[in-house]
């Protein structure tokens, strides 16, 4: 059984860290200049994170509604983002950024508010081109948190050069006994 490979336990995601004014892609610390996100993939809800435990993510059933936080959760959204490594991240792909981190759901909320919100509207299946153009620590009641500042630097086309992935289809018992 030496050379049983029972294959790779890898999980894709981007996130910021924010007590380390740095972005992480799958495990690997980069310096992202610029990303693109898909603002029809916005999911809000509520998320809670412990270690050693799977996160746990409740998304409203629309983005608009008003999230009644449960005990020990906190706001979350999760967004479908292109990354590239011209601007910064270790390859071309896409990932889901999901995350209940204040500075992360303070910066997508002022570059939607810019104007992703309002322009994807004139922009339907588009994505919104978006500068990280600094960090500002900023505080939150006794916290101060570091936070990616964003600016909304136009629209493009969904790229072609990678395929966005499919949703896991839900798996059923389908096997007659």
């Amino acid at each position: 059984m030496e050379n049983l490979d029972l294959g790779n336990e890898s999980v894709a995601y981007v996130g910021f860290k924010s007590q380390a004014k740095t972005w992480v892609v799958d495990g690997t610390e980069c310096n992202i200049k610029k990303i693109l996100i898909d603002p029809e993939t916005i999911k809000v809800g509520q998320g809670k994170l412990q270690a050693g435990v799977a996160p746990i993510w409740k998304w409203n059933d629309a983005p608009g509604l008003k999230v009644e936080l449960q005990e020990g959760f906190k706001k979350a959204f999760c967004i479908t983002v292109y990354l590239s490594s011209k601007h910064g991240a270790p390859e071309n792909a896409w990932r889901d950024w999901m995350t209940n981190q204040r500075a992360s759901r303070e910066a997508l909320r002022r570059v939607w508010m810019e104007g992703v919100g309002t322009g994807q509207k004139q922009n339907k299946g588009k994505m919104a081109i978006i500068e990280v153009t600094g960090i500002n620590p900023e505080k939150f009641g006794e916290a101060t948190v570091n936070v990616p500042v964003f600016k909304l630097a136009g629209w493009t086309d969904k790229p072609t050069e990678a395929v966005k992935p499919e949703p896991e289809p839900e798996l059923k018992d389908d096997l007659e006994f």
